[in-house]
């Protein structure tokens, strides 16, 4: 199914984890399922998803950069002075401005990092990231600490997950071609 991938050890890790998220839809969708395991079944689903999509992009990734393009970039601003201030957030400045690159170790890069490079490369279309980016949104509020309520996974959600899935496999096959 996702013979575009390069990696066999990665396909296959691929695999395994939609295989395991097949076999929890399907207990997602048995009868005696309470509504609170079923938003737990969604929320697993979800990180699962979120997790494929960031296998099958950063083999994308792999495949179309070069070494020297694992540099994040960073403006730092030196010798500022205040020429104008326009309102309390905004004001004319003069300064020395010096990009920074620090180099990424890929084995280290998460999807907004990996999301960002392709984007620096012109490699992913605004749709497909802007879905990538809800996913991972998505996939963080996983974070028990950091909500304020009970988060509840609705159906909506995990059908926006494995739709972005697919739009992902669909949008690196067709580039890969």
């Amino acid at each position: 199914m996702f013979d575009f991938i390069q990696s066999p050890i990665l396909k296959q890790n691929i695999n395994r984890t939609l295989t395991h998220i097949l076999d929890l839809l399907v207990v997602l969708n048995g009868e005696e399922v309470s509504q609170v395991a079923k938003s737990s079944y969604r929320k697993t689903i979800i990180i699962h998803t979120a997790s494929i999509v960031e296998a099958m992009l950063f083999d994308f990734m792999e495949q179309n950069l070069m070494d020297q393009d694992y540099v994040e970039r960073e403006k730092k601003y030196r010798n500022i002075r205040i020429i104008h201030t326009i309102s309390v957030d905004k004001r004319v400045i003069a300064g020395t401005e010096q990009i920074i690159e620090k180099k990424l170790q890929k084995d280290k890069l998460n999807l907004a990092q990996i999301v960002k490079l392709l984007r620096g490369k012109d490699l992913i279309d605004s749709d497909v990231r802007k879905k990538v980016d809800t996913l991972r949104l998505l996939r963080n509020d996983q974070h028990l600490s950091t909500q304020g309520s009970c988060k509840e996974y609705s159906d909506k959600e995990l059908d926006k997950a494995l739709s972005t899935m697919f739009e992902v496999q669909e949008f690196i096959e067709k580039k890969t071609k």
